[in-house]
Parts: structure tokens; C-alpha cells; sequence
């Protein structure tokens, strides 16, 4: 799944003009350049401001959805799940 989608991201690209070759940055700013990661900490900081969430660390993140993920996919004892 995760391959079909980085292809259908540089379909996207390509589409929008964008390098989009083997050696091209998959994620890249409007000149097909490297995203500077201050940057995209500055715009989380901004969007978590205007969204009143709680402030965590934009890494922290990547933390709570593998957390969400295993309790959404983990059965629980006694379920029907859990007994095959």
C-alpha cells in the first residue's frame, strides 16, 4: 500500500510539473527542492496555535498514531477476534 501511494505521489508531481524522477526529493518545496524541516516545524507549531490542541512535540506525534494504531488493532482477550 505505501508503495502504491509514494507512486501516486509522483504522479502528482509530474502532473504538477514537478521533478518527479528515482533521484527527485519525494516530498519537495515549489522548485522541487528539499523541504527545510525548521520550516515545517514553524507551520505545526502555527496550526496546533490556531487549533488550541494540546502543544506536544510535532515528533510526538508519530508516537501517538503507532500507540492509536496497535490499540485499534490489537483484539481483546475474550473477543471474538482475540479467539481465532
Amino acid at each position: 500500500m505505501t508503495v502504491a501511494v509514494l507512486r501516486r505521489w509522483r504522479e502528482r508531481l509530474a502532473k504538477d510539473g514537478l521533478p518527479h524522477g528515482p533521484d527527485d526529493w519525494i516530498f519537495c518545496n515549489t522548485r522541487g527542492r528539499l523541504l527545510n524541516p525548521e520550516s515545517i516545524s514553524q507551520l505545526f507549531v502555527r496550526l496546533v496555535t490556531r487549533s488550541e490542541l494540546p502543544r506536544i512535540r510535532f515528533h510526538d506525534y508519530a508516537d501517538v498514531g503507532t500507540s492509536t494504531t496497535r490499540v485499534i488493532h490489537t483484539p481483546r482477550s475474550g473477543s471474538a477476534l482475540a479467539s481465532r
